[in-house]
């Protein structure tokens, strides 16, 4: 089927003019099919196209940037964007305002052609990754098969006694040379809690999104441990938290700070730090490791010399330490003598002022003596070393 409007005469002149000065860089708002001229952009070099289309970035705009090298590539291009479909620009001057789209296959220029089963399955599974379950899966069907160009999702539930919700945003766009609908972010609301904070999350096809109870413990105001990936492709490790006192001026709620590996926690080393039953070793460990990752407060049964003690822990990575409850939600005191005994480094004591059982002057007379552990190899012929008091 042959479709003069499929390009605009407006767009289809700016191409050719473009790719007569070789701007073969190609922004564009959305999707390219049926582009608007205000949509659409051309340059010369990557750099430019890049900074053009992060800078435009809006609750309803998403540019894009693609390249191509001749005129009948971008034609092309936007054909395949409907199968079947073929541009004939020697027909706009003939009939520019004939529409050669039945009105019952398309009801409008924005209405989107795709296969919608294999669509329903992608973001079904994508919802069930981020754990929002199938429940939404009627409703998301519905809105996909309108042919809405974006629309969203309310969802709603309960982790350990915090309830949930979320307004899940879908668009119709190109991401990766591929036409279809995307779930680009969500933000999600503490309903239980009585000033109801809410937080913007975006969603990427990596795998690295925050998921709804991730969200949870993040409002929660605790720490989310994450395997995010740089712009240059590398990926990093990560600890997230709500920075509640910088508001990000592009979606208007709070940033997300992130301590990174420069901060030296090490999560395994803090919870054997403590002498906590059956974590020592073994899968008992690695459950806990794993729910203190994901943000959750973990029971865990804490050794004392002649009982024990039920206890939650949850992971703060800037005190490079844990945080630690008992049932009833009250936070317990640390016990810092243990940690800076075992923990502390060469001509270094830590000195946590709430916490700490010492004296100052004596942590600091302490930094004085030979560190015997150190000097292990020197000592080894005059004798048995001392040990540490």
């Amino acid at each position: 089927m042959e479709v003069p409007d499929l390009i605009s005469p407006e767009v289809w002149e700016m191409a050719k003019q473009a790719f007569d000065q070789k701007q073969y860089y190609v922004a564009y708002n959305n999707t390219l099919l049926f582009v608007h001229p205000d949509d659409i952009r051309f340059f010369n070099n990557m750099e430019d196209a890049a900074d053009f289309s992060s800078g435009n970035v809006g609750d309803y705009d998403a540019w894009n940037v693609l390249r191509f090298t001749s005129l009948e590539q971008f034609k092309t291009h936007i054909e395949g964007i409907v199968p079947g479909i073929v541009f004939d620009p020697v027909a706009i001057a003939a009939e520019p305002q004939q529409s050669f789209f039945p009105v019952k296959e398309l009801q409008s220029k924005t209405t989107i052609i795709m296969d919608i089963q294999k669509t329903l399955q992608q973001l079904s599974n994508k919802l069930l990754f981020l754990g929002f379950g199938e429940g939404l899966n009627t409703e998301l069907e519905r809105q996909i098969k309108e042919g809405k160009p974006e629309f969203s999702l309310n969802a709603s539930t309960e982790f350990a006694g915090n309830k949930m919700e979320a307004v899940l945003n879908f668009k119709y766009g190109e991401k990766n040379g591929m036409e279809n609908y995307f779930l680009n972010n969500y933000v999600a609301t503490l309903a239980s809690n009585e000033n109801k904070p809410s937080q913007f999350f975006y969603v990427n096809n990596r795998g690295q999104s925050i998921t709804f109870k991730e969200a949870c413990n993040l409002l929660n105001d605790r720490f989310v441990f994450k395997t995010l990936t740089a712009k240059t492709g590398a990926e990093y490790n990560t600890w997230i938290k709500i920075d509640k006192d910088n508001i990000d001026l592009k979606t208007g709620y709070p940033k997300l700070h992130q301590y990174g590996d420069r901060l030296g926690f090490d999560l395994k080393e803090a919870v054997n730090r403590l002498p906590f039953k059956f974590l020592q070793y073994g899968p008992e460990l690695n459950s806990v490791l794993k729910s203190l990752e994901k943000g959750n407060r973990a029971q865990v049964v804490l050794l004392h010399e002649k009982d024990e003690q039920k206890v939650f822990i949850e992971a703060n990575p800037p005190s490079l330490t844990l945080n630690m409850y008992d049932m009833d939600g009250k936070k317990l005191d640390y016990p810092a003598q243990k940690v800076e005994l075992k923990y502390a480094k060469e001509e270094e004591v830590a000195v946590e002022e709430n916490q700490s059982r010492y004296n100052k002057k004596d942590l600091l007379a302490k930094k004085r003596e030979p560190n015997n552990l150190i000097e292990k190899k020197s000592n080894a012929k005059r004798g048995p070393r001392k040990k540490i008091q």
